[in-house]
Order: C-alpha cells, then sequence, then structure tokens
C-alpha cells in the first residue's frame, strides 16, 4: 500500500524551508528533522511522544531550496510492518 500526502501551508517558502530544515526547528508538535539533506540519504523525525524519546526513519526525495521538500518516511505508530 503506498499513500502520498501533499500540503501546502499558507506561509513564505522561506520561512517554512528554514523551519523544517534547520536541526533547531520544531514542527509538529515539537519534532525536528535530522538529516544532512542529501536526496537518498537518512533522515530521522525525532521528538517526544506520551513523555517518552520517539524517532521515525525516512530518506529525502526531492530537494528544491525555497520551493520543494519530499521526503519519504514510516512510523511504528501506523502499525504496519517497514517492509513491502
Amino acid at each position: 500500500m503506498r499513500v502520498e500526502i501533499d500540503t501546502f501551508l499558507d506561509a513564505a517558502p522561506a520561512r517554512v524551508w528554514a523551519l523544517m530544515l534547520d536541526p533547531e526547528g520544531e514542527w509538529m508538535g515539537g519534532f525536528r528533522f535530522a538529516s544532512s539533506w542529501t536526496v537518498g540519504g537518512a533522515l530521522a523525525v525525532r521528538g517526544t511522544l506520551n513523555g517518552e524519546p520517539y524517532e521515525e526513519s525516512g530518506t529525502p526525495l526531492a530537494l528544491e531550496p525555497g520551493v520543494r521538500l519530499r521526503y519519504d518516511h514510516w512510523s511504528r505508530l501506523w502499525r504496519v510492518p517497514d517492509t513491502l
């Protein structure tokens, strides 16, 4: 099964880009991205969930600075295996 979601934010692209790629930037309830931001490299989404450290993994798929950030990721909260 594959699910794709496009999200459009009502904010200046430079602001969104800075928050998502800044290692100290927080989004979605305090979670942060950690990555070298190379296409095909590693991506981690880290934060605290229910008082415990939490991490999800993914891969940057496309980067157009200030325009487009495309990535995939897997969450154990989905309760599906991390395999195809």
